[in-house]
């Protein structure tokens, strides 16, 4: 789903145009058009493969749907 999102340009890092193998880092910023709302989502940190997480990995800046 990652990839259809950047080819259709419905992801940015950073205010630019985002593709699939973009890689993030922490202090990234993801703004994500999902259709029917736009998400932005600070990066955190990198999740570290198989290691349990209580919270996630990103924080959720806001949120809103076209009008």
């Amino acid at each position: 789903m990652a990839r259809e999102f950047c080819d259709q340009g419905r992801v940015k890092v950073n205010e630019h145009l985002a593709k699939a193998s973009h890689q993030v880092a922490p202090g990234d910023v993801l703004t994500v058009d999902f259709g029917y709302k736009t998400t932005r989502f600070k990066v955190l940190e990198l999740p570290v493969p198989g290691a349990a997480r209580e919270t996630p990995p990103y924080e959720t800046l806001s949120e809103w749907k076209p009008t």
